[in-house]
């Protein structure tokens, strides 16, 4: 939806007076959405871990999901070799923390708001 909004504010069909500026928080939503990753909103199954504590002996640890497990190993990597960039600073790269379910639910609202601001109606249902 971000995209596609980008894609509407970026032609010569728009002639909205705010086109600019609709078009730069269009592009801040998208580039926000576009970090998001699966691991970071998928919500911990938590009757899943209380079925496994009951099957596990006490000295045992429990493993979290062998799949969720190997994606947040890969996406750790991708967050160290994104630091690794020769133009990101330092202390932004140290400072920059991965975005919750609250962080896409606020840009969901700033998506929403957008479309009603250029008079686009989206069923949210």
């Amino acid at each position: 939806m971000a995209s596609a909004l980008t894609a509407i504010l970026q032609s010569n069909v728009c002639d909205h007076p705010e086109k600019d500026a609709l078009l730069s928080e269009a592009r801040d939503i998208a580039a926000g959405l576009a970090v998001v990753r699966y691991t970071d909103v998928v919500p911990r199954d938590l009757e899943a871990e209380a079925h496994a504590r009951e099957h596990l002996q006490e000295d045992d640890p429990m493993d979290e999901n062998e799949e969720l497990s190997e994606k947040r190993k890969m996406e750790g990597l991708e967050d160290m070799l994104s630091r690794l960039t020769a133009g990101a600073p330092i202390a932004d790269a140290a400072q920059r923390s991965r975005p919750t379910m609250d962080d896409v639910r606020l840009l969901e609202g700033r998506l929403h708001a957008l479309s009603a601001r250029l008079g686009i109606h989206v069923d949210r249902s």
